[in-house]
């Protein structure tokens, strides 16, 4: 299945708000249960949950480089953590 998540809208300034608007839009698009946690780890562990593939494709990811770039590589490498594990999951990054 391919998702299409759009970080245009994300916050540019609140590094706070911004990430519970990311986990919002995953939650959303990839239909995670009521219980998910909101937060890498919890990221980590529904992306190994089984589930059919996954292609998520990520669009304004230069918006989210340019004001939380930590963030945004904790969050490519949760991505790439969970694909190395055996996740049914790829991820693309534009910007």
């Amino acid at each position: 299945m391919l998702v299409t998540i759009d970080f245009g809208s994300v916050d540019k300034y609140d590094e706070g708000k911004a990430r519970l608007q990311v986990h919002d839009l995953l939650k959303t698009h990839l239909k995670f249960p009521d219980y998910y946690g909101c937060n890498l780890d919890a990221l980590y562990d529904v992306l190994l949950d089984p589930h059919d593939p996954w292609t998520v494709r990520f669009l304004n990811c230069r918006l989210m480089w340019e004001n939380h770039a930590l963030y945004m590589e904790d969050l490519k490498e949760t991505f790439a953590d969970a694909a190395a594990e055996g996740a049914a999951v790829s991820a693309e990054w534009y910007a």
